[in-house]
């Protein structure tokens, strides 16, 4: 009986962990959308619901200041920034604050997802959220 206790109880809280550790942004209900703005600012209003997560581009070059910001009412939407042929986040809000400020570390296509936590995300919530960009 301890023994299946015991497993339970270290498969229970592995399993935490592992879905604590990293947020789900594998799921993507809207296609891609590439910010082809004519001025340096982009703002984009939207909604997330449960896990899908929204995908957005646009194109920088090295050293351009990139500013990106995510506004909401929920506590639970982020956002990561990947460099141009990134696998890793180059930004995580839900780490590291609603707002990035940076110079261009690369020149090409930066990706940013936008995404809820896995708690507001399981009770399949609506949040909706005001994305800007500045590239500078």
């Amino acid at each position: 009986m301890k023994t299946k206790l015991s497993f339970a109880l270290i498969f229970a809280i592995t399993s935490l962990t592992a879905c604590a550790a990293k947020p789900l942004t594998t799921n993507t209900s809207a296609p891609k959308q590439t910010l082809n703005h004519p001025s340096n600012v982009w703002h984009h209003e939207g909604k997330i619901t449960g896990y899908d997560t929204k995908q957005f581009s646009f194109y920088a070059e090295k050293g351009q200041v990139l500013n990106i910001s995510l506004a909401t009412h929920a506590p639970f939407a982020y956002f990561n920034i990947f460099a141009p042929n990134g696998d890793e986040a180059l930004f995580n809000s839900s780490t590291q604050g609603e707002q990035f400020e940076a110079i261009a570390p690369a020149t090409g296509e930066y990706k940013i997802s936008v995404y809820q936590m896995r708690a507001s995300a399981r009770r399949n919530q609506t949040v909706p959220f005001r994305l800007e960009i500045i590239v500078n």
